[in-house]
C-alpha cells in the first residue's frame, strides 16, 4: 500500500513537473511572440514615416509647401526622432513665410540637442524675414 501511495505522489509529481514546463514553455512563447510583434509594429512604422518623408520632399521639391507640411507631420507622427523630418518642416514653414511654426521647430530641433540643424534654420529665418 505504501508502496502504491508513493508511486501515486511521484506520478502527481511527475506531471506537475511537466505541466510546470508546458506552462514556462507557453510563456517563453509567448513573449517571443510579442517582441517579435512589436518589432513589426515598429519597423512598419518607421517605413510608414520614411514613405510620408519622401512623399514631402518631392510636394517640396515642386513647390508645394502645404502638402509637404501635412506630410511632414504625418511623418512625425509615425516617427518622431527624426530630426531631419523636422529641420525640413522647419524649413517648408519658412518658404511658406511661416515664421513663428519655423520658430517652434527651432525650439524643437534645440530640444532634441541638434545644434548645427537649428544654427542653420536660423539663419534661414534671418534671411527669410530680412526678403520680406
Amino acid at each position: 500500500m505504501i508502496a502504491r501511495i508513493s508511486t501515486i505522489k511521484g506520478a502527481k509529481a511527475r506531471r506537475d513537473v511537466s505541466n510546470m514546463i508546458l506552462q514556462f514553455q507557453n510563456q517563453k512563447i509567448f513573449l517571443i511572440l510579442s517582441v517579435l510583434l512589436f518589432l513589426t509594429s515598429v519597423s512598419c512604422s518607421r517605413l510608414k514615416s520614411d514613405g510620408y518623408y519622401k512623399k514631402g520632399s518631392r510636394a517640396h521639391n515642386r513647390g508645394d509647401f502645404k502638402a509637404a507640411i501635412e506630410l511632414y507631420k504625418k511623418s512625425i507622427a509615425e516617427n518622431s526622432t527624426n530630426p531631419e523630418v523636422e529641420y525640413d518642416l522647419g524649413v517648408a514653414y519658412l518658404d511658406s513665410h511661416n515664421y513663428p511654426k519655423a520658430d517652434q521647430q527651432i525650439r524643437k530641433l534645440k530640444g532634441m540637442g541638434e545644434d548645427v540643424m537649428v544654427a542653420a534654420l536660423q539663419e534661414l529665418l534671418i534671411k527669410g524675414k530680412r526678403q520680406r
